[in-house]
C-alpha cells in the first residue's frame, strides 16, 4: 500500500513539474509576444506578418496541445487519488470487521469453557454418585 502511495505522490510530482514547466514556458513566451507585436509595426511586410502569424499560430496549438496532455495527466492522478482513498477505506473496514470476528471467537471460546467447566462439574457429581452407590 506504502509502494502504491509513493507511487501517486511520484505521479502528483510529475504532474506538478510539468505544470511548473509550462507555467515556466508561457512567462517566457509573453515577452517574446510582445517583441513580435513590435516586430509587426517596424516590418510591414505582408509575408513577414503572415509568417509571423502561422508561427504564433503553430506555437499557440502546442501549447493547447500541452494543456490538454497536463489535464489528461491530472485526471489520471485524480482517478488513481480516488481509487487510493476507497482501497484505504476498504481496507479498513476489513481491520474493523476481523477485530469484532476475532472478538467474536473469543466470546464464544470463553462461553464454551463455561460449558465445559460446568460439564466436568457435572460429571464429577455423576461420578461420585455412582462411587458412592
Amino acid at each position: 500500500m506504502v509502494l502504491r502511495r509513493n507511487g501517486v505522490a511520484k505521479e502528483l510530482a510529475r504532474s506538478s513539474a510539468s505544470v511548473l514547466i509550462f507555467l515556466a514556458f508561457a512567462a517566457a513566451f509573453a515577452p517574446k509576444a510582445a517583441s513580435l507585436v513590435r516586430a509587426q509595426s517596424a516590418d510591414t511586410s505582408t509575408s513577414t506578418i503572415q509568417a509571423q502569424i502561422d508561427d504564433s499560430t503553430a506555437h499557440i496549438n502546442q501549447l493547447n496541445a500541452e494543456i490538454s496532455q497536463l489535464q489528461t495527466q491530472l485526471d489520471a492522478t485524480t482517478k488513481q487519488k480516488q481509487t487510493l482513498q476507497s482501497a484505504v477505506q476498504a481496507l479498513n473496514l476489513n481491520i474493523q470487521k476481523i477485530t469484532k470476528s476475532i472478538t467474536l471467537t473469543q466470546a464464544q471460546i470463553a462461553q464454551k469453557d463455561s460449558q465445559i467447566s460446568s460439564l466436568t462439574g457435572n460429571i464429577t457429581v455423576t461420578a461420585g454418585k455412582i462411587g458412592a452407590s
